[in-house]
């Protein structure tokens, strides 16, 4: 029986994430993945949410390599399983069980401008970017600021070449 859904859940994550895709499309990207805004020892900040990292935790690429937390950065971008525990605040809480590391040239080339944004951009601590489309070499991302006062959600546009952006109220 637990062989038979190991197997299972081998070709779920096969059909859904292609099997050794060496490159993901934009779309892809866009749909199957979440930006890590923040690195802390073992807690990663994704999706409104800070996941911690336990030792059970799996982490791997999109082919197969197995990693560590410590492979894990700001700006990278990955798709998670969690234990299904969310705790409520803010921002959320939860245990991840399973990482997916995207280290394929689409994702590198987005993870490196995202990160270049997230170090320099000029509003403090996000708890959220959300990618929301891709034309050409602009990305155009959703976020959020950490803070309870403000609920605003501002638009990004990113040119992915030149890393340069500009941020407009949504």
């Amino acid at each position: 029986m637990k062989r038979t859904i190991s197997v299972i859940v081998f070709f779920s994550v096969s059909l859904l994430f292609g099997c050794g895709k060496a490159t993901m499309t934009s779309e892809d990207l866009i749909e199957k993945t979440s930006v890590i805004v923040m690195v802390d020892h073992e807690t990663i900040l994704a999706d409104e949410t800070l996941w911690r990292i336990t030792d059970k935790t799996k982490i791997r690429t999109q082919t197969g390599k197995r990693l560590t937390n410590e492979d894990l950065k700001a700006g990278d971008l990955i798709s998670y399983v969690n234990d299904g525990h969310i705790g409520e605040s803010y921002p959320s809480q939860g245990t991840l069980k399973k990482v997916t590391l995207f280290k394929d040239e689409n994702s590198i080339k987005l993870s490196s401008a995202i990160l270049s944004f997230l170090e320099n951009q000029p509003l403090g601590d996000l708890v959220k970017f959300e990618m929301l489309s891709i034309d050409g070499n602009e990305l155009t991302a959703r976020i959020k600021i950490w803070d309870l006062e403000v609920d605003d959600q501002l638009l990004v546009q990113l040119n992915l070449e030149t890393n340069k952006f500009t941020i407009v109220q949504e």
